[in-house]
């Protein structure tokens, strides 16, 4: 009789032979030294594979049969805070992402006299007008809008007058 252990997010295995004397087995062990994960997921336990039965307690006594108990990840959901300095925007902002969620662009802002000057936050290093979090980052992130004034050019027509200039800048 025997029993693998397989981590399905990395590929790596366990295969162990067991005789009737040893009818159980603490996992919690193997974890740590096999199965360290992958960026993105959290340790979430074993199952024994085709039951879809968790194992509780990291123990499991083994049937006449030969198992296959598989580790179970979970996808870490990240969070993305904005700041929009008085913006807003047309559309929803993602605010939550996994490692598996595909690749998007940050909505760009508008507010009113001003123009949108670009994010800053994670991951870069000045203002960045079109941002994609790409597919397979793992962090939570936090974007700030930064903005310009509008300048406007007002041209005066005097009609023949002159302006003093305590009133021309």
């Amino acid at each position: 009789m025997f029993f693998e252990l397989y981590n399905y997010i990395t590929g790596d295995r366990f295969i162990n032979e067991i005789s009737n004397a040893v009818p159980y087995y603490n996992y919690k062990s193997i974890y740590a030294e096999l199965f360290n994960g992958k960026d993105g997921y959290i340790f979430d336990g074993w199952e024994i594979e085709g039951k879809k039965t968790k194992i509780k307690d990291n123990t499991y006594i083994m049937g006449a049969e030969d198992t296959v108990i598989k580790a179970v990840w979970k996808k870490i959901n990240y969070k993305i805070s904005y700041e929009l300095n008085g913006g807003t925007v047309d559309e929803d902002l993602v605010e939550e992402y996994t490692i598996e969620s595909d690749s998007f662009q940050l909505a760009k802002p508008t507010r009113k006299d001003y123009v949108f000057a670009g994010w800053t936050g994670t991951d870069l290093e000045s203002k960045t007008i079109s941002v994609i979090v790409e597919k397979g980052s793992t962090e939570d992130r936090t974007y700030i809008a930064n903005w310009e004034p509008i300048k406007y050019k007002i041209k005066y027509n005097t009609y023949g007058g002159e302006f003093s200039k305590n009133y021309v800048n």
